[in-house]
């Protein structure tokens, strides 16, 4: 898709490629993280990853942001089971003493700033409040793509 010159980047193969690389160099906020496992299984989900900083394991969910509102981008697109399944396991996760993550891609132009869609799924922006609550930690992740 092309946007004014630049492309979304929707395909979450290469996100995931993209954010792997980002780790391997050291780009900050990573630059103190490995990753130790891809797609390891805790409770009932399989999550993306689990990267090791400082002697600290942390269980790591990426969702792909792909819906943009002006400069927000947003998740979910849509309702999605799994998703509220991974956001209330890394919740019990991080009330359990435990580091929990959730990475917001957004391989989309012209946008600053992440935020929950409540059009796509109403619970899945609710869980995520409740998730930054009690300590899983949100990031951004924003590409550009030139054409």
């Amino acid at each position: 898709m092309e946007d004014s010159g630049l492309a979304a980047l929707i395909d979450t193969g290469l996100q995931m490629k993209a954010f792997e690389q980002v780790i391997s160099l050291g780009v900050k906020p990573w630059n103190n993280y490995r990753i130790i496992q891809r797609a390891p299984r805790f409770y009932s989900s399989v999550f993306d990853y689990e990267l090791e900083s400082r002697g600290e394991n942390i269980l790591v969910e990426v969702k792909s942001a792909v819906l943009r509102e002006n400069s927000y981008a947003m998740y979910s697109d849509c309702s999605t089971l799994r998703g509220r399944r991974q956001i209330r396991e890394l919740i019990k996760h991080v009330e359990s003493g435990r580091r929990g993550l959730i990475v917001f891609i957004a391989a989309l132009p012209h946008v600053k700033a992440f935020k929950p869609y409540v059009g796509g799924d109403e619970e899945v922006a609710e869980l995520l409040k409740v998730a930054k609550s009690v300590g899983v930690e949100p990031y951004q992740c924003t590409m550009s793509l030139r054409c």
